[in-house]
C-alpha cells in the first residue's frame, strides 16, 4: 500500500484504477481489505489527512431544517484518514431477525434478504472490530462464559427479551481506529494506493451511464481524475447522498435518482430519555443491566445488558422495534478513575497530585471497586446520574431526507440540507418501553424510574429525540428500482458500476449501533467485486500522469 497527499502534488493528476473507493472509515476499508485480494488496482480517496483539520471539517458544513440534527456542527462526521472510527464509542450490536422482515405495520421495511445472508460476513466483521461472540439467537450460553448465574427472575417474554451490546477493542484500550489497526493490513497491497486530501468532488459516468471514474480536489486547488469502471461511495450516508446529487453533469437530478429517491428515508437512532433514578439504588440495576466480562485468548470483551420490545409485543401492539439501556455517568471524582488514570500514566505533575489524593481518601470505594473485578464483575462507580435511555426504531419516511442547499462549500459543491424527521409510532414505541418496564421492573425486584416529563406530555415529544450520530437510509438498498436507490448487491440501479457502501443503504435502521452491521454489508460488497474482478481478464493499468489544470 502507497500513501500519498494530493496537497503535496506537483500538479494535477490523472490515475487509472480497477477500483475507486471514496471514503476511508469502516466501510471503506472493509471495502479495501477484500477487494484488494484480487491484484488489481485499487484506488481509495480520503478528503482529510491524518488529524482533524477545521478547513476540512468545515466541508461537512449543513443546514438542518427540521427536527434539531446534531451533527449540524460537522463534529460528529469526522474528514479523516479513518473516518468515523476514529471517533466512535466502540458500542456493536447485531440486528434482530425482525429487523430484516417486512412487517405491514412498518411502511418501507423489509431488507432484500435475511439475517442467514449476512451472518458470514457479520462474523467476518466482528474480527475486525475485535469483538467476541456475538449470540445472535441465543443468549443461553453468554451467562456461563461471562461467569456469572443467569439472571432471575427471568424477563417476561411476551413483553420483553434481554439485549446485549459488546464494545470493539483494541490492545491499547481504546476502540478499533481503522487508520491505525486495520489500514496497515494492506501495507503488502502492492496495487492499492490511497490519497489524503483528495476530496471527491463529483462521479463521473459515460454517456449510457455506467461508472467512469471520479474527480477529486484537496483544498489546495490540487485536481486528481482517477478513471475507474467500478466506484464505491464509503463515505457515510449524508455525503453518499451528497455525491449522488452533486453529480449533475449527465443527468439534472444527480445519479441513482431516476424516481427522486437518493437522500430520502434519513433514519437516525433517536435516544429520548424515559425516566431516572436516584444514584443511590444504582447498584441494584447496574447488577443486573450493566457490564459484564468475558475473557478469552483475544483478551477482555465487555458486554452491557438491556432490554428490547419482544417481537410479539410488536406484533401486538403494531409498534417498530425499541430497545433501553442503562447510562450510568461517573462522578469525576471517583476513586476507581483517579486509580485508573495513575496507572496508565501520563497528565501534569498537578493532576496526578490530585488524582493520589482522591485515590487516598476513598479506600472503601477502591476495595469495593477491587472485589467487584475479583468476582469477574465490572466495578460500579459513584455516579452523578442514572437515567434510562431507549432507541426506538425509526419509521422510514420520504419526507425524512437530504437534499442539496444554494450554498457550495470552499471546492464548489453544493452543500446538504437536513430535514430529519421524527414519526409518533417511534414515541409510541418508546412509551410502550416504558410501560412494560413499570410493570416488570418491580417484578424484577428492582425499582421504577421517575418518569420524564415528555413520557407525560409535558412539551413537545420531539424535543427529547435527539439523534444519536448513526445516519443512515439515504441510498436504501430495494429489489426494485421504484423503491431503492441500490440493489441488494450494493449497485446504483440507473448508474452500472457504481456502488455504494455503508448505513445509507439499510432499507431500515432497526436499534443496534451501526457499525457491525456497516462492515458486514461492506465486507459482502467487497466479496462480490472480488469475485467480478478475479472473473476479468488482467487489465492493463496506465501509469500515473500529469496533466493540465485546464483539462
Amino acid at each position: 500500500m502507497e500513501t500519498r497527499d494530493l496537497g503535496d502534488a506537483a500538479g494535477d493528476l490523472v490515475v487509472d484504477a480497477d477500483v475507486c473507493i471514496v471514503g476511508s472509515g469502516p466501510a471503506g476499508v472493509a471495502v479495501a481489505l477484500e477487494v484488494a485480494r484480487s491484484g488489481k488496482r485499487v484506488v481509495v480517496l480520503e478528503g482529510g489527512g491524518r488529524a482533524r483539520e477545521p478547513e476540512t471539517q468545515a466541508l461537512y458544513a449543513l443546514e438542518s431544517v427540521g427536527l434539531p440534527f446534531a451533527q449540524a456542527g460537522a463534529e460528529r462526521r469526522v474528514r479523516v484518514f479513518g473516518g468515523s472510527s476514529t471517533a466512535w464509542s466502540g458500542r456493536c450490536a447485531t440486528f434482530d431477525p425482525v429487523d430484516f422482515a417486512r412487517r405491514p405495520w412498518v411502511p418501507g421495511s423489509g431488507w432484500p434478504f435475511g439475517p442467514d445472508a449476512v451472518s458470514p460476513h457479520l462474523r467476518a466483521a466482528a474480527k475486525l472490530l475485535r469483538l467476541g461472540p456475538l449470540f445472535e439467537r441465543d443468549l443461553g450460553h453468554a451467562w456461563p462464559l461471562f461467569g456469572v448465574p443467569r439472571p432471575r427472575p427471568e424477563l417476561d417474554p411476551a413483553t420483553l427479551r434481554t439485549q446485549l451490546w459488546q464494545w470493539s477493542h483494541s490492545p491499547d484500550g481504546g476502540y478499533v481506529n481503522a487508520a491505525r489497526e486495520l489500514w496497515p493490513r494492506l501495507e503488502t497491497a502492492r496495487k492499492l494506493t490511497v490519497y489524503l486530501h483528495a476530496n471527491a468532488t463529483s462521479l463521473l459516468t459515460s454517456e449510457s451511464g455506467r461508472a467512469v471514474g471520479v474527480r477529486a480536489s484537496s483544498l489546495g486547488g490540487r485536481k486528481l481524475w482517477v478513471r475507474a469502471p467500478r466506484v464505491v461511495l464509503a463515505c457515510g450516508a449524508i455525503e453518499n447522498a451528497r455525491l449522488l446529487l452533486a453529480s449533475r453533469e449527465r443527468r439534472p437530478e444527480g445519479l441513482g435518482n431516476t424516481h427522486g429517491l437518493v437522500g430520502r428515508y434519513l433514519l437516525d437512532h433517536p435516544s429520548p430519555v424515559l425516566g431516572t433514578w436516584p444514584v443511590e439504588v444504582a447498584p441494584r440495576l447496574l447488577d443486573r443491566f450493566g457490564h459484564y466480562w468475558l475473557d478469552d485468548h483475544r483478551g477482555r470483551h465487555v458486554y452491557a445488558a438491556g432490554v428490547a420490545l419482544s417481537e410479539r409485543m410488536q406484533v401486538r401492539r403494531r409498534l417498530p422495534n425499541a430497545a433501553a439501556y442503562l447510562l450510568a455517568e461517573p462522578r469525576e471524582d471517583a476513586g476507581w478513575l483517579s486509580l485508573r488514570r495513575l496507572t496508565r500514566g501520563g497528565g501534569g505533575t498537578l493532576d496526578r497530585a490530585w488524582d493520589a489524593l482522591n485515590v487516598l481518601r476513598r479506600p472503601g470505594e477502591i476495595v469495593r471497586a477491587a472485589m467487584r473485578r475479583a468476582r469477574h464483575r465490572p466495578e460500579q462507580l459513584p455516579l452523578r446520574r442514572l437515567a434510562l435511555v431507549c432507541n426506538p426504531e425509526q419509521i422510514p419516511s420520504a419526507d425524512s431526507r437530504v437534499t442539496l442547499s444554494e450554498q457550495v462549500d470552499a471546492l464548489g459543491v453544493p452543500t446538504v440540507r437536513v430535514d430529519w424527521r421524527a414519526d409518533a409510532r417511534e414515541r409510541d414505541a418508546a412509551l410502550a418501553m416504558l410501560e412494560v418496564l413499570d410493570r416488570e421492573l418491580p417484578r424484577l425486584g428492582l425499582p421504577r424510574p421517575t418518569p420524564s416529563p415528555w413520557t407525560r406530555g409535558e412539551g413537545d415529544w420531539r424535543e427529547a429525540f435527539v439523534d444519536h450520530a448513526h445516519p443512515m437510509g439515504t441510498t436504501r438498498m430495494a429489489t426494485d428500482p421504484r423503491h431503492g436507490v441500490v440493489d441488494p448487491d450494493g449497485e446504483v440501479f440507473d448508474a452500472p458500476g457504481v456502488f455504494v457502501a455503508g448505513g445509507s443503504v439499510f432499507p431500515t435502521g432497526g436499534t443496534a449501533h451501526p457499525t457491525l452491521m456497516i462492515m458486514a454489508l461492506s465486507t459482502r460488497l467487497g466479496a462480490h467485486l472480488r469475485a467480478a474482478l478475479e472473473a476479468e481478464r488482467p487489465a492493463s493499468v496506465v501509469s500515473e500522469a500529469l496533466v493540465a489544470r485546464s483539462a
